[in-house]
């Protein structure tokens, strides 16, 4: 009890000395994001909101689209009421955001803890427990969790895999070394680091308190950086290369810190970001976000494909369920290098699949697993130039009218061969157009997979 009256003591010493954050408003979670939901804990006795780790997730949030953060609802406080049961409050509220995101969200739930001094320790504590706290989060809901980083956390052990710093001591509130709770943290060691100096009062059991206070400064960088690489495979939501007849061609960026400014390398057209299309009812759906028309000079660029061979997409992973769908455009008057595919019924479907009710799988999970899908050209096909779009559709959001995301992108090509069919304007839809609210309605959270309807119409067959 000496020891712990002593580590509360410098504790509120620090606290009564260091300068508060500004108050800033409890934002309330309402939404389901695309890309990260971050779950940030100030230090004590910081002004309620984010405190000092805010900004990691703002940096973190100026890199990945469509991502917010959320301040953890607990005193902060050493004294009052005191530090373990402060500590505990902070684990529970984390416990729960963490509970009502993923029963809201779904599978698609991307989330991040970021905790300074002891919002690190809620941190760590909510995965791994402690001493008279709460139980930790259950497993269960661990594959949710894509990153953690703490900084200053009094319960640093030292000489773990996830340790980051100079400290070589272990933190005033350290974990015992063969016990349960290391032992379950160190489950969590890939997707962790804890950020920890020399000299640390609190996490390193040293004397001073300014290495403490900047340790969220001096590791801002580092920090950002890893929550961005811990997510840059499942964020790359394009695909990587594509086969036609043959030869390889290099699709749109199919690298982890894309620009999406770029020129299309080859015959992919450019997409506008790694996030979903959501706007089913504008152009963006076509193709994409900036999708515009491939040439060079005024020729367009198509790759040849033979009409009833194959064409393989490969993908670098997907994170979500849904359904694979493949449409095909003849290009007016020949040319893809004019041709949008936005306006009139000119598209037909080509390859559709769902889920599989004999395997039990959704067919993104091969665009995970096996990280490729083939897709047949119709051999009655008339020669020319075509668009191919090829799409993923992500059903976590579905359920609320706006959110359904898809991610399409178009390839342009040229048919070789074929049997000189035309399909008929009677077989024909429109994209924008054939995606409706009502068609693409689906709540993942209480509807079967196996009632599931692909949106739009059947698969074309040559006659």
């Amino acid at each position: 009890m000496a020891a712990l009256r002593l580590a509360l003591a410098s504790l509120l010493a620090f606290a009564l000395t260091s300068s508060a954050a500004p108050l800033l408003p409890l934002p309330r979670q309402t939404t389901c994001y695309t890309g990260l939901y971050m779950i940030v804990g100030r230090g004590s006795d910081e002004d309620p909101g984010e405190g000092k780790p805010g900004a990691v997730a703002d940096a973190v949030a100026a890199q990945i689209p469509d991502s917010a953060s959320v301040a953890v609802d607990y005193p902060a406080s050493i004294i009052d009421p005191p530090y373990p049961d402060s500590v505990s409050d902070g684990i529970d509220d984390t416990i729960s955001k963490i509970h009502d995101y993923v029963d809201a969200c779904g599978e698609a739930s991307n989330i991040v803890l970021i905790g300074y001094s002891q919002g690190g320790n809620v941190m760590t504590d909510a995965l791994a427990g402690g001493v008279d706290k709460p139980d930790p989060l259950d497993p269960s809901y661990s594959q949710y969790i894509s990153a953690v980083t703490v900084f200053g956390d009094p319960s640093f052990t030292a000489a773990q895999s996830f340790d980051v710093g100079t400290a070589t001591t272990d933190g005033i509130f350290h974990r015992d070394e063969g016990g349960a709770s290391l032992a379950l943290l160190n489950t969590y060691a890939s997707i962790i680091q804890s950020y920890c100096n020399d000299g640390d009062t609190f996490c390193a059991s040293g004397d001073d308190e300014n290495v403490h206070s900047e340790e969220v400064a001096d590791f801002t960088n580092a920090a950002v950086a890893f929550i961005v690489a811990q997510n840059s495979a499942s964020l790359r939501r394009h695909v990587k290369s594509l086969v036609l007849n043959s030869k390889t061609y290099t699709a749109f960026l199919p690298v982890s810190t894309p620009d999406f400014t770029a020129p299309a390398p080859s015959i992919m057209r450019q997409i506008g970001g790694d996030g979903p299309v959501l706007d089913i009812g504008t152009s963006n759906i076509t193709c994409n976000v900036n999708a515009i028309p491939l040439s060079d000079g005024s020729i367009s660029r198509t790759g040849p494909v033979t009409a009833g061979s194959e064409v393989t997409f490969w993908w670098p992973g997907w994170p979500h369920s849904g359904p694979v769908i493949t449409w095909m455009a003849r290009c007016a008057q020949d040319d893809c290098g004019s041709f949008t595919g936005s306006e009139g019924s000119v598209w037909f479907k080509i390859d559709q699949a769902g889920y599989d009710n004999g395997t039990q799988l959704w067919a993104s999970y091969y665009l995970d697993q096996v990280k490729s899908w083939n897709v047949t050209i119709p051999g009655c096909l008339e020669a020319g130039e075509y668009l191919v779009r090829h799409e993923t559709i992500a059903l976590s959001d579905c359920k609320t009218v706006g959110r359904c995301q898809f991610y399409p992108s178009c390839t342009q090509v040229k048919v070789l061969g074929g049997g000189g069919y035309v399909v008929p304007a009677s077989g024909l839809s429109a994209l924008p157009g054939v995606y409706t609210s009502q068609n693409v309605m689906w709540d993942t959270n209480t509807q079967m997979p196996a009632d599931y309807v692909i949106p739009g119409p059947a698969v074309f067959r040559c006659p």
